[in-house]
């Protein structure tokens, strides 16, 4: 039994020694490959897992990092400098763990100091890292550090005596010092950080979505319809595409034209009478309206029945028989032209009756225009009497003329015997008033003067005389 134990015991041993040794055989040999190509070293550093530092450099145990002594004895700045030449800077963020990984360069010299990234240049009193973050632990201070004793002791040395080891003093930063140089690789694929534990935003650019390995800013840029540093900001409303330089078409739906800010397609669909993700396509023929879903009317006039891609008015106006802007309203023909014809008819009445009564007054005009115009003429009246004496006929015509002063009256007798062929002979008596007194004939005025027809001749009379039967007759 014990035999069995013992050989049981051994055969663990060699399969533990065989199952070290090929991990070993295979860590050693194996280098991370992208498409199946080696990643070249970068400045002595091949990232292999998470890291991999060259011969000199320490992996750091708390962050992606290699560090490395320099022996070399130069100003702070001018160790910054070289640290900076192989894309790194001075050894930052000391912690415990990182105190202990270089305590055993630090050992292998007899130097009482060695320069650190921390500093207060900026602000005195107030020191920071290198990567801007701000020292809040004094754990590390020797005694009665910082002073700045000497005026200007701004820059932070690594103690390395045995009163003081792994403590910090704030020294002139024009000392020559030997110093500590931390590199920091690239994060492998797509994370960032100082220990390279973040993601890069999936929105940076390229194939891998890399980004800068403290403040995660996309390297390769934005992806499309994304902007900012870090591309978490979708581009702003109204645009879309790469660096979001295109705008979203006039025709999407609401106020602001909002769209996709990838695609450009419309967010809100399309205005009425546009079609397609980006609404740049205006409705087919006889189609309109929303989303173009409303067909145009087939009263409307033409081969196609085309409409207004918007609001659906017939282009080419309506069918016989039908009105409105879509043709949608019946018309009866028949009473339309009933209602065409009487409004002919009234018209022509109207033209008509316009026509007569401008007839009417122009022949009253020329009736006025042939009219007596004496400048003492009032009024008229046309009197007509037959009086029998003996064998003559007396016909008679009377005017009669009123002005303020008197009045008076006109007369004419055209006297023609009967049965005889004695040409007619007139006779005229003035002054209305003589005929007032009946105590004159017709005899007298007769035979008192014969004038020939037409003429005219004015005879007094005394006043108190008259005309008897002579009457008036319209």
């Amino acid at each position: 039994m014990g035999f069995l134990v013992i050989g049981c015991g051994a055969l663990m041993k060699v399969w533990g020694f065989l199952v070290v040794r090929g991990v070993t055989l295979v860590s050693k040999n194996h280098k991370r490959t992208d498409n199946g190509r080696s990643k070249n070293s970068k400045n002595g550093f091949e990232a292999e897992g998470l890291n991999f530092c060259t011969s000199g450099w320490l992996q750091s145990p708390t962050s992606y990092s290699c560090i490395k002594l320099y022996s070399e004895k130069k100003s702070w700045v001018d160790a910054r400098s070289t640290c900076q030449a192989v894309n790194g800077d001075l050894m930052i963020n000391l912690d415990d763990m990182k105190q202990d990984l270089i305590a055993a360069q630090r050992k292998r010299h007899t130097d009482v100091d060695f320069w650190i990234g921390l500093n207060d240049r900026q602000n005195e009193g107030h020191f920071k890292w290198l990567d801007g973050t701000q020292m809040i632990s004094k754990t590390y201070w020797a005694g009665g550090q910082p002073d700045d004793k000497v005026g200007h002791e701004n820059c932070v040395a690594l103690l390395n005596s045995k009163s003081n080891i792994a403590k910090w003093n704030d020294l002139p930063c024009s000392r020559y010092r030997k110093f500590f140089c931390e590199v920091f690789p690239d994060c492998p694929g797509n994370t960032f950080g100082e220990r390279c534990t973040d993601i890069c935003n999936q929105t940076c650019g390229g194939d891998n979505n890399t980004c800068k390995r403290f403040d995660g800013f996309c390297i390769n840029g934005c992806d499309v319809g994304f902007q900012g540093n870090t591309c978490e900001e979708p581009c702003p409303i109204g645009t879309f595409g790469d660096k979001c330089a295109k705008n979203c078409n006039k025709n999407c739906y609401g106020s602001q034209n909002i769209c996709d800010s990838i695609t450009g397609a419309c967010s809100l669909g399309c205005h009425d009478g546009y079609q397609g993700e980006r609404c740049e396509t205006s409705c087919e023929d006889n189609t309109f309206g929303a989303d173009c879903s409303e067909n145009c009317s087939k009263t409307c006039a033409g081969p196609n029945n085309n409409c207004d891609h918007v609001n659906g008015s017939c282009i080419f106006g309506c069918d016989d028989g039908y009105q409105g802007e879509r043709c949608e309203n019946f018309l009866d023909s028949k009473l339309d032209k009933d209602f065409v014809y009487s409004k002919l008819a009234i018209i022509a009445s109207s033209i008509f009756v316009l026509v007569i009564l401008t007839c009417f007054m122009i022949c009253v005009a020329i009736q006025y225009s042939h009219s007596d115009t004496s400048s003492f003429e009032r009024e008229k009246t046309t009197f007509r009497s037959s009086y029998t004496h003996e064998s003559s006929l007396v016909f008679g015509t009377a005017r009669s003329f009123s002005n303020e002063e008197h009045s008076n009256f006109y007369a004419r007798f055209v006297s023609q015997e009967k049965d005889s062929n004695v040409p007619a002979r007139s006779i005229v008596i003035r002054n209305h008033s003589d005929f007032s007194t009946p105590s004159r004939s017709v005899e007298e005025f007769y035979d008192a003067e014969t004038v020939p027809v037409d003429s005219y001749t004015d005879i007094s009379f005394p006043v108190d005389e008259t005309l008897e039967d002579f009457e008036p007759v319209v």
